[in-house]
């Protein structure tokens, strides 16, 4: 079910110093409304609409806020990172990688110093149990080059793991554990990722290798895909394991 959260401060974090001008009603009017001491100020309000529950087993999420006044600007940020810029913008779509989420959320009246933040924070469990996938989920890159890494979850027993990619050029694998018994190759947008001993494959997140791929220019959003995953148990062949579960990621500029 979804959850409503308000929130309403109790008192302003922040006072202003509004500037009268003489014969100018609507320029009073609108000093007042940013000036904590005038009788007229309300605070910033921010309520949310259509909050995830607290676990959910989809990647995709969604919900809304508003403010309590037409002239509401808002920004948001995803797990303590950068904030967005101020804007009129109302709700966040996007895509989410397994764990816990915390996304804060601030609003104020257009320029003005009265801040109000609130969040909403949610656990994704969207992966089975046996996985092969690309981390993170949703990234913007800098530039025409992403990285991403490839996870591996609930594969213990095999010494090969080979894909395929689409969708950008793979320019670049190189491994992530740190370990001389880990090899990665790197061809035609492909991957095999040779190991000696399973337990020197991942590290602590199931990465088993770090991945660069070239982004195609004039597209506003890449899905860069799994085409091909095969394992191989120790000392067996290699096995496609087809679409058992593997999950690409999405590049959004």
């Amino acid at each position: 079910m979804n959850r409503l959260l308000r929130i309403i401060p109790a008192f302003s974090c922040f006072a202003a110093t509004a500037v009268m001008l003489a014969g100018g009603c609507a320029k009073k009017e609108r000093d007042a409304r940013f000036d904590p001491s005038s009788p007229s100020y309300q605070s910033p309000e921010l309520t949310f609409a259509g909050v995830p529950d607290s676990i959910i087993t989809i990647d995709t999420v969604s919900f809304s806020w508003e403010g309590n006044r037409n002239d509401a600007e808002f920004s948001w940020s995803v797990n303590g990172g950068d904030w967005s810029e101020w804007s009129g913008a109302t709700g966040l779509a996007g895509l989410f990688d397994d764990g816990t989420a915390t996304v804060d959320v601030r609003t104020r009246y257009e320029h003005g110093v009265d801040i109000v933040t609130g969040s909403v924070t949610f656990t994704v469990n969207a992966l089975p149990d046996t996985a092969l996938y690309l981390f993170p989920r949703q990234v913007t890159p800098n530039s025409d080059t992403v990285q991403l890494y490839l996870r591996i979850k609930g594969l213990d027993a095999y010494d090969v793991v080979e894909t395929a990619f689409s969708g950008a050029r793979l320019v670049k694998a190189e491994t992530v554990s740190g370990s001389n018994r880990v090899q990665v190759l790197a061809e035609d947008s492909s991957v095999a990722v040779f190991a000696t001993a399973p337990a020197d494959l991942a590290d602590e997140d199931g990465a088993v290798a770090l991945l660069s791929f070239v982004i195609p220019s004039g597209r506003d959003t890449v899905t860069i895909g799994l085409e091909r995953c095969g394992v191989a148990a120790v000392g067996g062949t290699v096995e496609d394991i087809g679409m058992a579960f593997r999950r690409g990621s999405v590049v959004v500029r």
